[in-house]
């Protein structure tokens, strides 16, 4: 969409970057409609303005004799897309680091237990153990995909394979039922049911 208000109040920027764009240019975009004689759509950047361009062929005698370009200024949208391509690359990060942290300190309880002489000390490291995993699989999974959201499908599987492993000394095989409709729940709900 066009911001009218930008192009009152700066017209001779508007016009010029125009003029700088497309002066003495061959675009690509005219061309195709020319050549294809279909409508192209395309962004068209210059130094510091993105143009969302539709070209739009005008057929006479069955040739393209003219094309109408339609430019819409999409400079702040796409600046708004990299932040927000930036913020989800950072989020995923802090995630990815949050888990490597739990497993560390998992690593470390591990180390304990093994060292610890009494079994009640040896359960109670075990169990915080399992706990602290069950907690750095959700941040695993947060840093693989995007949004806030967690498919409790794909946690729960995770954990029954924890829990089998850690807990077991022999091979046993869980089958878990799943419904049939998926269950999405937010991050902050999903840590303490982990």
């Amino acid at each position: 969409m066009i911001d009218i208000k930008f192009l009152r109040e700066n017209p001779d920027i508007v016009r010029e970057n125009i003029k700088k764009k497309f002066q003495d240019a061959k675009l690509p975009l005219v061309d195709e409609v020319m050549k294809t004689g279909r409508p192209v759509f395309g962004d068209e950047v210059s130094e510091n303005m993105t143009l969302s361009a539709w070209g739009l062929p005008i057929i006479s005698g069955g040739k393209v004799t003219r094309t109408v370009l339609i430019l819409t200024d999409v400079t702040a949208i796409r600046e708004k897309e990299k932040q927000i391509l930036v913020k989800d690359s950072v989020i995923k990060e802090i995630h990815h680091r949050v888990k490597n942290s739990l497993n560390t300190i998992a690593g470390m309880l591990r180390m304990q237990a093994r060292r610890a002489k009494d079994p009640d000390t040896k359960d109670a490291l075990k169990r915080s153990v399992n706990r602290i995993l069950g907690i750095s699989q959700i941040h695993d999974i947060l840093a693989s995909q995007s949004g806030g959201q967690i498919d409790m499908d794909v946690l729960l599987d995770r954990i029954c394979k924890l829990s089998v492993d850690s807990l077991t000394f022999c091979p046993v095989r869980v089958v878990r039922e799943k419904g049939s409709d998926p269950l999405i729940v937010d991050s902050e709900k999903a840590v303490p049911l982990a």
